[in-house]
């Protein structure tokens, strides 16, 4: 169950990044897609773990998003 957890918070963290780039470029369309994708697994990742929010947030700053 972690591996596959840690899977969907990997690639949650490759959409955001890959946002974040689009967002940048003006291509606000493509951007606000892969937001929501990239936050639609962030939250199955949430419901899936017991890690505390304050972990969550600590990583996704770790990985610069």
């Amino acid at each position: 169950m972690a591996d596959k957890l840690h899977g969907v918070e990997s690639s949650a963290i490759s959409i955001l990044k890959r946002a974040v780039e689009l967002d940048t470029s003006k291509r606000y369309d493509e951007a606000v897609t892969c937001y929501q994708e990239g936050l639609q697994l962030m939250l199955e990742v949430i419901k899936g773990t017991c890690t505390a929010p304050c972990s969550i947030r600590k990583n996704c700053s770790d990985t610069n998003i």
